[in-house]
C-alpha cells in the first residue's frame, strides 16, 4: 500500500532570508534551528530566558508554508506566545481559553487538543499540522496529554523545555517516545556566558524556632501550618522583602492563595494574582473578605480579564509588588523583574529551574543579576531537607549563594563556569 501524495507537497520549504530580514539571532539560536532541520523529531533543553518564544517565531517565519501547531499548558503562556508571534507572522490562530480560531500557525492549549478532531489524521483538514512544537514539554508527560499528542500521525514533532530531565517520576522517557531524544541543549552557564540570561544570586533567609508541625500527620495540614500559616516564617519573609525600595519590582511566589492572603497581612501594599474560580461564586474570596483579610476595594474579585490586566501591568512595570500562585510560576515574561521570592517551600528540579527563571531575563545593562530570595527552614527536618534540595539544584547551575555563612557558596564555581 502506497500513501497518496500529500496535498501540501511544498509544506517544508524553508526560506531563512525571511528570518534574517526581521530578526537578529544569537549564534546558539542558529545552531538550535539547524538541529531541528536535521531531524523530524527531537527535544530541545535550554534554560528559561534563553529565547524559546523568539526561536519559535524564527522557525515559523522560515517555514512559511508549513502548518504549525504550538502547544502548551496555561492560557497565560499561550497568549504570551501568540502575542509574540503576531509581531512577525500574520493570522496566528488560538484554540483554548474560550477561543477557537485556526491559522497557518495556531497556538493550542494542551487541554483543548481534542478540538483538532479529524485534523490528527486528515492532512486536507484546516486543523491538520505539518509541524508540532510543545513548549514546556515536561508538562506533556501527563497521561491525558500524551494520549492526545500521540494522535498526530504525519507531523514533525519537537519539544522545548528547560526541565526535561527534572521529573521525579522518570516520565521524561515517555517524552522521548513522543518527540525523540535531545537534539540541542544549552547549560545555564553557557547561556550566561553568551549574555542570553543574567547571573543569579540566591540570598537565604534562615528561619529557626519551634517545630509547629511535629505532631501533625496529614500532609495538607503540615503544609498549611508549616508553610502557609507559619507566622514566624511569613514575618521573616516580609521583613526581608521590606528591605527593598518601593520602586524595586518584587514577585513573591506561593503555591496556594491561602498563603498569599497570609503574607498580605504583613505586606498590604502587595497585590495578589491567582487563578480565577471555575464557577461564578468564589467561596474562598468571600471567606477572606468576611474574615477581614481582604478588602474588596484593594483586592477586587479575580477574573480572567483582571488577571490578564495585572500581567500586562507587571510586564510594563506599572505594578511593582505582587504575590502570585503558580499562574505566574512558568511561561510569563518579566524582563525588568529584579527580585523573585520563593515562599512556596517546595523542592523539585523542575520547580527549582522554572520558578527562579522569572528573574533570569536580560533587560539591558542595568540588570547585572537576578536576585532570588529563598528560605532555609531549619526548624523542621522535612522542610530543611527540601531547602537543602533547592540549594543543591541551584548550585548545579553555578548560582552564587549568600546568607548561609560567611563565605559566598558557589561563587568560585560560577565564575569558573562562565569564564571557561
Amino acid at each position: 500500500c502506497v500513501d497518496p501524495p500529500h496535498p501540501h507537497a511544498d509544506r517544508f520549504l524553508v526560506d531563512w532570508d525571511r528570518v534574517f530580514e526581521k530578526m537578529d539571532l544569537e549564534p546558539k539560536q542558529i545552531e538550535w534551528l539547524a538541529a531541528m532541520e536535521e531531524v523530524e523529531h527531537g527535544l530541545v533543553d535550554v534554560p528559561t530566558g534563553a529565547g524559546k518564544t523568539f526561536t519559535l517565531a524564527a522557525y515559523a517565519l522560515a517555514h512559511y508554508k508549513a502548518r504549525i501547531h504550538i502547544v502548551t499548558e496555561g492560557i497565560d503562556i499561550l497568549q504570551r506566545i501568540r502575542n509574540h508571534l503576531i509581531k512577525y507572522i500574520g493570522g496566528v490562530g488560538m484554540v483554548g481559553g474560550g477561543k477557537n480560531t485556526w491559522g497557518r500557525v495556531t497556538c493550542i492549549s494542551a487541554d483543548s487538543l481534542h478540538k483538532i478532531g479529524e485534523g490528527f489524521d486528515d492532512p486536507t483538514s484546516k486543523k491538520a499540522a505539518d509541524t508540532v512544537i510543545f513548549d514546556e514539554i515536561h508538562k506533556a508527560a501527563a497521561s491525558s496529554i500524551l494520549v492526545q499528542m500521540s494522535r498526530y500521525k504525519h507531523a514533525k514533532m519537537y519539544g522545548f523545555s528547560g526541565s526535561i530531565e527534572g521529573r521525579f517520576d522518570g516520565a521524561e522517557r515517555q517524552l522521548e517516545g513522543l518527540c525523540g531524544q535531545i537534539i540541542f541543549s544549552l547549560t545555564y552557564q553557557e547561556a550566561q556566558a553568551l549574555h542570553m540570561v543574567v547571573p543569579v544570586r540566591v540570598e537565604w533567609v534562615r528561619v529557626n524556632g519551634e517545630d509547629v508541625i511535629a505532631q501533625l500527620q496529614n500532609p495538607t495540614a503540615k503544609e498549611r501550618h508549616g508553610i502557609w500559616r507559619n507566622q514566624l516564617r511569613n514575618r521573616a519573609i516580609a521583613d526581608k522583602v521590606l528591605e527593598f525600595a518601593p520602586d524595586v519590582q518584587v514577585l513573591i511566589l506561593v503555591s496556594k492563595l491561602e498563603h498569599a492572603v497570609q503574607l498580605k497581612q504583613y505586606l498590604p501594599e502587595f497585590k495578589l494574582c491567582y487563578a480565577p474560580p471555575s464557577k461564578a461564586k468564589d467561596e474562598r474570596y468571600e471567606y477572606y473578605v468576611a474574615q477581614g483579610m481582604l478588602d474588596p476595594v484593594d483586592e477586587p474579585r479575580m477574573t480572567a480579564i483582571r488577571r490578564d490586566e495585572m500581567r500586562k501591568a507587571f510586564e510594563e512595570g506599572r505594578v511593582k509588588k505582587v504575590i502570585a500562585t503558580d499562574v505566574w510560576g512558568t511561561g510569563v515574561d518579566f524582563p525588568n523583574l529584579q527580585v523573585l521570592v520563593r515562599a512556596d517551600g517546595r523542592a523539585s528540579e523542575i520547580l527549582d529551574t522554572q520558578l527562579p527563571g522569572r528573574v533570569t531575563r536580560v533587560a539591558g545593562e542595568d540588570k547585572e543579576y537576578g536576585l532570588v530570595i529563598d528560605v532555609m527552614d531549619e526548624w523542621n527536618d522535612t522542610f530543611l531537607r527540601r531547602s537543602n534540595t533547592r540549594k543543591r539544584n541551584y548550585l548545579k547551575k553555578g548560582w552564587t549563594m549568600v546568607g548561609l555563612g560567611t563565605r559566598r557558596v558557589g561563587a568560585r564555581a560560577a565564575a569558573a563556569a562562565t569564564s571557561g
